[in-house]
């Protein structure tokens, strides 16, 4: 039920969808989806919840690694796979100012935490040399929001949002300054490992 429900918010927009909308989805009628939820945000904070799970999960799995980077660059493939889901797409697209006061604080603050999180990790790789000095919480705002564009206003194949993050990162990486010939030689994304792929499995 929440998957529906995630799905119809996601493709139709959450302003736009409305509790009919989910309820025909499933095949219910609207009292009968009123059984499972009070209201069209009380569902929403359902499905986000879910996707929370999934990025917790992530963040620390990337904790495991000891290097800010390789932090970074598994969390964000994971990301990437995250929202490429019905319930992350359906987290990352609600529009807050179209919430009540009990959505809001639950998706914002989780919004606020994934952005620390990812910001810590960026701290961490400027402390640790594998990440230059820069703002980490600009930064990290970039990023997702980056990653919130490309990854959720698309529909992509199973498999394709590995090798949209990889590319991604590699500008990130890399940046948009011309390479030279034994750059552009190079055939390994600048942020691909085993160990992002066996998490991505």
């Amino acid at each position: 039920m929440l998957r529906v429900a995630a799905r119809v918010f996601g493709e139709s927009g959450y302003g736009h969808a409305t509790m009919d909308d989910v309820a025909a989805a499933l095949g219910f009628t609207r009292p009968a989806l009123y059984y499972y939820a009070k209201s069209k945000d009380a569902l929403l904070i359902q499905c986000s919840e879910i996707a929370m799970v999934a990025l917790r999960g992530a963040a620390a799995g990337a904790l495991n690694e000891t290097i800010g980077r390789d932090q970074l660059c598994i969390f964000l493939h994971r990301y990437c796979e995250i929202c490429a889901d019905d319930f992350g797409r359906c987290f990352i697209l609600a529009d807050l100012r179209q919430l009540d006061d009990p959505a809001r604080k639950a998706i914002g603050g989780a919004r606020l935490w994934l952005a620390q999180s990812v910001a810590a990790m960026i701290r961490r790789g400027i402390a640790d040399g594998s990440l230059r000095d820069c703002d980490a919480e600009l930064t990290s705002g970039m990023l997702l929001a980056t990653f919130n564009g490309v990854v959720c206003l698309r529909s992509m194949p199973a498999g394709e949002d590995q090798e949209l993050a990889d590319a991604v990162l590699d500008v990130f990486f890399e940046g948009l300054a011309p390479r030279t010939l034994a750059s552009r030689a190079r055939t390994r994304p600048a942020c691909r490992s085993n160990k992002v792929e066996s998490q991505g499995a």
